[in-house]
């Protein structure tokens, strides 16, 4: 089948070729026509191969951030009992930006790696690919779409300046919630093994022995930490800032909650929502009223999110921190 200019014009000029040689009857019109009618049949023979052979799959699984560069794996199989060969075969897929030609391509099983340079954010569960074979000539074309799973997760881009975030933010979170405070339990003598550091040096200098003082550990309710992903022109920036402080704040008892498209609003305990994510007209209700400590971040601050904010009582502590007050506070470090 033709399906390019090239391929049209070549059975144009062979037809008037035909017309001119049964007209004219000259041996040199015939050795053009000759030319041209094995050139075009050994196009349509070549391509005889059918595509429904082959197939694509074992894709690498990939969790990267964007800016970075990671290799694609995967394996192109071919099925068909007689082997015919491919004379070029290209392989393209739109969403990782891949296009790659195979000559004389007549493999049973193939590897294929190449380096993907990843742009932007993304989580995918199936890819596109297109197969297309043509002749060594470019007059003949087969195309097949194939659809592929895989788990590519793209994360947001970790900002420099991450250390930054996480002491301001805690900064605010202990100036609106307070630190953590010790209460007195009891008062003992020393005992083998005790941490020297807890002796009451004043205490034990008046009883003549050493004397423990042990203390309780106050807790302070865990500061709950909300983006909102309200649609915006800032809503990329924000989202890297708030995946920065929950990589940066892992290790602590805070919790991270996502609000917008293709994610609940539930505990984030995998960096893989972070791509699924996307930009909502309306993210929705807060369903988390009966934590007392929060702090929300948003790419802007609108009336949506404060009609939102009505869910919560007067008892909590609600701060909202939008993407202008945090890049001015960065931009003057």
């Amino acid at each position: 089948m033709m399906k390019n200019l090239n391929s049209w014009l070549i059975g144009v000029f062979f037809l008037l070729s035909f017309i001119y040689a049964l007209t004219f009857n000259s041996q040199m019109s015939w050795r053009v026509v000759i030319f041209l009618g094995v050139m075009i049949f050994i196009s349509f023979l070549s391509t005889r191969s059918s595509l429904n052979h082959l197939r694509i799959d074992k894709i690498s699984p990939v969790l990267a951030e964007v800016g970075e560069r990671r290799h694609v794996d995967f394996k192109l199989r071919n099925h068909q009992k007689n082997r015919f060969i491919y004379p070029i075969l290209t392989i393209k897929c739109a969403e990782l930006d891949y296009e790659e030609r195979f000559f004389l391509f007549n493999s049973r099983e193939k590897r294929v790696r190449f380096l993907w340079e990843i742009k932007e954010r993304t989580a995918l569960e199936s890819l596109n690919f297109e197969l297309v074979s043509s002749d060594l000539f470019g007059l003949v074309h087969k195309s097949k779409r194939l659809e592929v799973a895989t788990e590519i997760y793209v994360l947001p881009q970790t900002i420099e300046k991450s250390y930054l975030i996480n002491t301001k933010l805690k900064l605010v979170e202990t100036n609106l919630f307070g630190e953590r405070s010790f209460e007195l339990e009891n008062i003992r003598e020393y005992q083998k093994g005790d941490a020297p550091r807890e002796i009451d040096w004043k205490l034990s200098s008046k009883k003549q022995t050493l004397m423990l003082r042990e203390y309780q550990k106050v807790q302070v309710p865990k500061t709950v930490y909300i983006f909102y992903g309200i649609k915006s022109f800032y809503f990329e920036k924000s989202l890297q800032y708030f995946y920065t402080l929950f990589k940066e704040d892992r290790l602590s008892d805070s919790n991270f909650y996502l609000l917008g498209e293709q994610v609940d609003q539930t505990k984030v305990t995998s960096p893989n929502d972070f791509a699924k994510i996307k930009k909502a007209a309306d993210p929705g209700a807060f369903l988390i009223p009966e934590e007392k400590n929060i702090i929300i971040i948003t790419p802007e601050r609108t009336a949506k999110l404060n009609k939102a904010l009505q869910v919560f009582s007067e008892k909590q502590q609600v701060c909202v921190i939008d993407f202008q007050e945090m890049e001015k506070e960065l931009m003057g470090e």
